[in-house]
């Protein structure tokens, strides 16, 4: 199985606190929506894992 990160680290907060991010994930007809937020207390992370076919 396939595998890749996505870590958001906030190196600060900005303006408008707390750091988000939108992850937009499509998949032939399908499409996947993933929120996350970071401050300066915890990070967000994503793991993505693909599926080989065998």
């Amino acid at each position: 199985m396939n595998e890749v990160k996505l870590v958001l680290v906030a190196e600060n907060l900005g303006t408008i606190p707390p750091n988000t991010g939108l992850l937009v994930i499509r998949d032939g007809d399908k499409t996947y929506q993933v929120n996350f937020t970071a401050d300066m207390q915890t990070n967000a992370s994503i793991i993505l894992k693909r599926k080989v076919n065998q």
